[in-house]
């Protein structure tokens, strides 16, 4: 199965799993007017049930004034994960990123057993399992088709290379694409303030400290998905206690403007030591 169509079906089976639970969660807050007071995106149906897309935006929209009281703060940022996932396979033309799908199954998995759907939860769970399968068999392949080839390739090597230099070639270990990137990446939500808003930056808390580079180390940040990004860099002195600050521009700050409003949450995941995504979860 594709990675296109294994988040195609992630898709239909949240539908059938979330629907239920937001709806009544909606209609227990805003009661018969639920359509027209939750915040929707515009292509919401009026009437029938909610899609895929509709029920993770909601989430996201509604998570102080509904979602917060019924979800731990670990459902959001699946949600986000997922809804990822939903428009990589909305708006895909050739196939999706394994890392891209893998997130977004996880993701998926994680907010239905926090809703205690079991059944949805396991099939989605067989979903992502499959996907950690393949992904680890084919980097166990690649890696032992790259060791093969540096072992046939000694023949050309002239004998007069150490034994000890051959050894080194022949016992080289590439690092694989899933060494690169975990597989379910560290991730936390930043509430944006005047700061945030108006300069162009955000401070990593303690617990997400070590993830991140010396000072002045540069940083690639995606910008709202993982195709646009920008250059920034981390700076260690800017906080009293020695945390990052990761300093994004001008870039940054039209970004977060353009996408939040001061007093919402923005997603950040931690892609490598150099890499990290701003999200929006409006």
């Amino acid at each position: 199965m594709s990675n296109l169509n294994r988040l195609a079906k992630m898709k239909r089976i949240l539908a059938v799993g979330l629907g239920p639970f937001v709806t009544e969660a909606l209609q227990n807050s805003y009661g018969d007017k639920w359509r027209e007071r939750a915040r929707f995106p515009a292509s919401v149906q009026k009437v029938g049930p909610l899609d895929t897309h509709a029920l993770l935006y909601v989430i996201q929209s509604e998570w102080r004034d509904v979602f917060s009281d019924l979800m731990p703060i670990a459902a959001r940022s699946a949600a986000n994960a997922a809804q990822d996932g939903r428009n990589a396979e909305a708006h895909a033309i050739e196939n999706i990123d394994d890392h891209r799908t893998l997130r977004a199954l996880s993701g998926a998995t994680d907010l239905i057993q926090l809703i205690g759907v079991s059944k949805e939860a396991g099939v989605l769970a067989k979903l992502r399992d499959v996907q950690v399968a393949e992904m680890t068999k084919d980097a166990t392949s690649n890696d032992k088709n790259f060791r093969d080839s540096l072992v046939t390739s000694t023949a050309t090597i002239p004998s007069s290379l150490p034994t000890s230099k051959l050894e080194v070639i022949q016992n080289t270990k590439p690092e694989t694409k899933s060494s690169m990137k975990p597989s379910f990446n560290p991730h936390f939500e930043l509430k944006i303030g005047k700061a945030y808003y108006n300069q162009g930056f955000i401070n990593v808390g303690v617990s997400f400290a070590k993830y991140f580079g010396n000072h002045n180390t540069s940083i690639e940040i995606y910008l709202g998905n993982y195709e646009n990004s920008v250059s920034g860099h981390v700076n260690r002195t800017a906080n009293s206690n020695g945390t990052p600050r990761i300093m994004g521009g001008v870039s940054v700050r039209d970004w977060i403007q353009k996408n939040t409003r001061i007093g919402d949450y923005i997603g950040v995941e931690i892609l490598s030591q150099k890499e990290i995504c701003l999200k929006s979860l409006r």
